[in-house]
């Protein structure tokens, strides 16, 4: 859990939530068929560089560093009340149990590590229709185009 709150608190410290910035970076690489493998490294060179970002970036940048660890996790997506989506990373506490950490739910709440480590079972009980998807990035479809076809196909069972 050391080695993974290490990581959490680089991702959470010294960063803000700022929607507007963070639609501008996404809608700049959109359409520019970024592969999913890419995508951790790209989100974390964005908000190492800003120190902005919303749900999607500080997952990712999350996910860059614990891959970079050698903490097997996964990009997590569940909706949110407006259409939206929301991001998060499921990964494997120190029992083996799953669990999810939610860095943005920690910057907008001026929080360091409260959101690090929510009980899985917990995490979809309160998700919008208990609907949870996650994503290997880095796994057998990581070649594909992040936003037209990864986030379409190649969704976990």
């Amino acid at each position: 859990m050391r080695d993974i709150r290490k990581q959490y608190e680089k991702v959470v410290v010294g960063n803000r939530y700022d929607l507007s910035k963070a639609g501008e970076h996404t809608m700049s690489i959109i359409y520019s068929g970024i592969k999913a493998n890419k995508m951790p490294e790209t989100e974390r060179m964005y908000v190492e560089a800003n120190h902005v970002g919303c749900c999607l970036h500080y997952s990712m940048y999350l996910v860059s560093l614990l891959h970079e660890a050698g903490i097997k996790c996964y990009f997590t997506i569940t909706p949110e009340e407006d259409g939206g989506n929301h991001c998060s990373v499921l990964y494997f506490d120190e029992k083996g149990d799953k669990v999810i950490a939610d860095p943005v739910m920690d910057i907008k709440a001026g929080t360091v590590d409260k959101h690090m480590c929510i009980p899985y079972d917990e995490f979809v009980e309160n998700a919008i229709r208990h609907e949870i998807s996650h994503y290997d990035v880095f796994g057998i479809n990581g070649e594909e185009a992040f936003f037209n076809e990864f986030l379409s196909n190649c969704k976990l069972q």
